[in-house]
């Protein structure tokens, strides 16, 4: 049973990597991918576009959806299409005629958004030029609010300040809310905090405002907060992966990429030894315990394990942006592989967040990550086996 389990689960994690290949050829987009990359003013892109660097700007115009990823990303052009973004800073300045779904550590808009803006990030500032068509739902740890919003605001923060005009509801989770003089709610506002709002002089709610005081927290922590908490829990997991992925790609960029290469050419012996290693070291790590000397041996086996488990999104994710985007191995630069690992961690947590689905798909990282360390170490052995002696 256990067996077949394990099998049903990287069928179905080889089975999104290929669908999220085969893509590439069915559907017209173009794909674009390099350390430093530029949408000049004067160029035009037909169809939707995915790009990936160290460094993304879109000064032209893209008639389709844009999927871009990178440490620093900034459009600036006209996207007659939505936008989905993943990086550490982004800049939005343009028009988008669809929405927008951004995550990343600094996010500043400035442009119009036709419907919808979510965001995920440490700090976000709608700016006071930008204009949102319909909903905003910001969950960030600092937000500020200068520009329009036609429709309702939602999420959560930890500072959230309000400086415009809000056509729609305000219903947020927060410690401290500004409304400054120039805040206008057209509905009505619902906040959840610990803490009155600071409603200044002149600001103006059209409909009623209405404070819930949090219950005091108990055992579970964010568990008892439902769909919030895990949300929540998600974007500092991405987050804090996302660091940590830049980290070792500047590093170990090479031993990195051996590892996701190794899934894609070995996946039937990264599935058996990573269930192996999965369900192997913890109880191994157990029965050691069962003896006063190897409890140490066996806290530090299992701290071990769980932070590998950990890190194999890692190889995971920069093996999905290779299979979207690239497909050659000749290129091992710093900010195209930033690139690859930004765009391939989004797709994960964007499917990772599917009821059922997403938990096979997270078991199946786990189990193709650690296997990869196995297959990539037997093969370097064999590589010095083979090896004739000078």
């Amino acid at each position: 049973m256990i067996k077949k389990s394990f099998r049903f689960s990287g069928s179905i994690l080889l089975a999104v990597l290929i669908l999220l290949a085969a893509a590439a050829p069915a559907l017209a987009f173009e794909a674009r991918s390099d350390t430093d990359i530029t949408i000049a003013r004067d160029e035009v892109v037909n169809g939707d576009l995915y790009i990936a660097g160290n460094s993304v700007t879109i000064d032209g115009t893209v008639n389709g959806d844009v999927f871009a990823a990178g440490q620093i990303v900034h459009i600036n052009g006209n996207v007659n299409g939505g936008v989905t973004i993943a990086g550490q800073a982004v800049t939005l300045n343009g028009n988008v005629t669809n929405g927008a779904r951004i995550a990343g550590q600094t996010v500043s808009v400035s442009g119009n958004i036709g419907r919808d803006l979510m965001v995920a990030s440490s700090d976000l500032i709608i700016n006071k030029d930008a204009v949102i068509g319909k909903d905003l739902s910001t969950y960030s740890n600092t937000t500020v609010i200068n520009g329009r919003v036609e429709g309702n605001v939602t999420g959560g923060a930890n500072q959230l300040t309000i400086s415009s005009e809000i056509n729609g509801n305000v219903s947020v989770t927060v410690n401290n809310l500004l409304l400054t003089e120039s805040a206008k709610i057209r509905g009505n506002l619902n906040y959840t905090s610990s803490n009155t709002a600071d409603i200044k002089s002149g600001s103006t709610i059209t409909g009623t405002a209405d404070r819930t005081i949090p219950v005091s927290k108990k055992a579970g922590g964010w568990a008892h907060r439902g769909a919030a908490g895990a949300f929540f829990f998600g974007i500092m997991a991405f987050l804090s992966i996302f660091v940590i992925g830049l980290l070792v790609i500047s590093i170990a960029r090479r031993q990195i990429t051996s590892l996701a290469f190794s899934i894609h050419d070995h996946p039937v012996p990264s599935l058996g030894w990573g269930s192996l290693c999965l369900i192997v070291t913890p109880l191994a790590a157990l029965v050691v315990m069962v003896t006063i000397i190897g409890i140490p041996l066996g806290l530090i086996s299992l701290v071990v394990w769980g932070i590998l488990l950990f890190l194999c999104q890692i190889p995971v994710a920069l093996l999905i942006g290779w299979m979207i985007l690239s497909r050659k191995r000749d290129n091992y630069s710093y900010g195209f592989l930033v690139g690859l690992f930004t765009l391939g961690l989004a797709c994960l947590y964007i499917v990772g967040a599917i009821p059922v689905i997403g938990g096979i798909i997270w078991l199946g990282v786990m189990i193709f990550g650690l296997g990869s360390l196995t297959t990539t170490f037997q093969s370097r052995q064999k590589a010095k086996l083979t090896t004739p002696l000078p």
